[in-house]
C-alpha cells in the first residue's frame, strides 16, 4: 500500500497573486469574470502531498541484496496558505462562496458563508497565478509564473500573538485539473497580467 507523505517548502518574493473563477468541469465561465488580485503578500508557505513509490529489495542468501526495484513518487496536490494583508469580501466570496450583502450604492456590507449543502452541491474552482519577479545582473528581465490551475480554498483565521487584532488568510487547495491532469506549472512571462 502506497503511502502519502508532506514537504513543506515556501513560495519566497510573491510580487503579485491572481486568481481566476473556473466552472466545476475546470473550464472558463461565459461570460469571462474579472481576474482577482492580492498584492503585498512576500512570501507563500506550501504543502506538497506526494504519494510514495514502492520499494522492493530483492535479496538472495548468502549473498546479500541483488537488486531495488522503486516505482516513481506521484505529486497528488499542493497546498498553500495565502495571508491577506486587507479584509477582502469580494475576494473571499469569489472563492468561497456564500451570500454578498449590500449597502444601496451596491458596495459590500456583509457576507455569509456558506452553508454545508452549498459547498457541497455549488462549490467554487479557480486558477491561481503566482508572479515572482526574475532578475538577471540585478535587471528585472520578467516574472516566473506558477500556475495552479485547478484550485478550491477554505477562508482561515490567524490570531496574531503580539498583537491584539487577528489576520485572515486564505487555504488554497491544488488539485488536478479535471481535464488535463496538471497541478502545479512553472513558466516565464515577461509582463504581469
Amino acid at each position: 500500500m502506497p503511502t502519502t507523505q508532506i514537504m513543506n517548502g515556501i513560495i519566497y518574493g510573491t510580487k503579485l497573486i491572481t486568481l481566476q473563477q473556473l466552472e466545476i468541469d475546470g473550464s472558463l465561465p461565459s461570460p469571462i469574470p474579472d481576474i482577482l488580485r492580492i498584492t503585498n503578500t512576500l512570501e507563500i508557505p506550501m504543502q506538497s502531498l506526494i504519494e510514495q513509490g514502492e520499494r522492493v529489495i530483492d535479496k538472495a542468501d548468502g549473498v546479500g541484496v541483488i537488486g531495488i526495484h522503486e516505482e516513481d513518487d506521484t505529486l497528488l496536490g499542493v497546498d498553500m496558505e495565502i495571508g491577506l494583508n486587507k479584509f477582502d469580501l469580494n475576494l473571499i466570496y469569489n472563492i468561497f462562496g456564500g451570500t454578498l450583502s449590500l449597502d444601496e450604492n451596491n458596495k459590500i456590507t456583509g457576507l455569509q458563508l456558506p452553508s454545508i449543502t452549498e459547498q457541497r452541491n455549488n462549490p467554487k474552482r479557480f486558477q491561481v497565478d503566482v508572479y515572482i519577479p526574475s532578475l538577471q545582473y540585478g535587471q528585472l528581465e520578467g516574472y516566473i509564473r506558477h500556475r495552479f490551475p485547478y484550485c478550491k480554498g477554505i477562508l482561515k483565521d490567524i490570531k496574531h500573538p503580539f498583537r491584539n487584532f487577528s489576520g485572515y488568510s486564505l487555504l488554497i487547495k491544488a488539485r488536478p485539473h479535471p481535464q488535463t491532469g496538471c497541478i502545479h506549472n512553472i513558466d516565464f512571462v515577461i509582463t504581469l497580467p
